[in-house]
């Protein structure tokens, strides 16, 4: 294990610690704890992903007239515009084709807060960027409506006893629902336990065609996974160079397991 590896790890402990104290300090407020949670979540992120990148949290447009709900983290690329508001100290505006990818935080996710993150990122992937670089060559269809959708990842401290309960949640909101695979969630992150991958045709940890299925990795080290995954995410414009903390991180491939019968669901659903 690395100086950096070991240092994530305390971190995640941190994060979890910085949760349930958000609890307490809240007061009971769901709204400020919320706020705290997001809070140290964003600290982080700015650490090892400093300017030129900027944070902000709203609702986000694009250039065809629509706009999604709003998020807690958004991750701005460096040709985003400073749309600071001087009043309130918040992005007045923030453009699609200037976001990177989302994060929204949460506390427990299950129930009723499932199925409301799970629409969030529904109507989050109505959202398109243009993402027209024509110095790269061109895509294929497939690949081209994937990079047009912003990339989502819900951070959660916690969520049903057994992993597998929310894995078959989700499954059956999407069949239920009819929600292609284009709208779906891209990556969650229980804190200092899980991260699910939901990989499909051209997703975003891939960038190739391959077999339908959602995931999970076992991973107690939650932010070494959530900088590896967000590095390797295609940006609003392309890197000219891989971000250097990629070359320090690595995926233990030994901690995946895949729920073959709930892929097997989505795949005959056509979901």
């Amino acid at each position: 294990m690395t100086k950096l590896n070991e240092l994530l790890r305390i971190e995640t402990e941190e994060i979890q610690n910085a949760f349930s104290k958000a609890s307490i300090e809240g007061r009971g407020t769901p709204q400020e704890i919320a706020d705290r949670r997001e809070g140290f979540v964003r600290s982080i992120l700015v650490k090892y992903f400093p300017f030129p990148n900027r944070i902000a949290k709203g609702n986000i447009i694009d250039s065809y007239g629509s706009e999604s709900p709003s998020f807690d983290i958004v991750m701005l690329n460096s040709i985003h515009p400073n749309t600071i508001s001087k009043e309130s100290e918040r992005h007045s505006v923030i453009l699609a084709d200037g976001v990177d990818f989302v994060i929204d935080v949460k506390g427990v996710l299950m129930n009723d807060e499932l199925t409301r993150s799970l629409d969030q990122i529904k109507k989050l992937k109505q959202i398109k960027r243009v993402y027209d670089f024509r110095m790269y060559s061109k895509p294929s269809e497939g690949r081209l409506n994937t990079l047009k959708t912003i990339p989502v990842i819900l951070y959660a401290a916690s969520t049903y006893k057994d992993i597998i309960d929310l894995v078959e949640k989700i499954v059956e909101y999407y069949i239920t629902n009819n929600i292609q695979r284009n709208d779906q969630f891209d990556c969650i992150i229980i804190n200092g336990k899980y991260a699910i991958f939901n990989q499909y045709d051209f997703c975003y940890s891939s960038g190739k065609e391959i077999d339908r299925h959602i995931g999970v990795f076992n991973y107690e080290n939650s932010l070494e996974f959530l900088l590896k995954y967000i590095s390797n995410l295609p940006k609003a414009t392309p890197d000219l160079i891989e971000p250097v903390i990629t070359r320090y991180l690595k995926f233990n491939n030994d901690l995946y397991e895949s729920y073959e019968e709930l892929n097997e669901k989505l795949v005959l659903a056509k979901v």
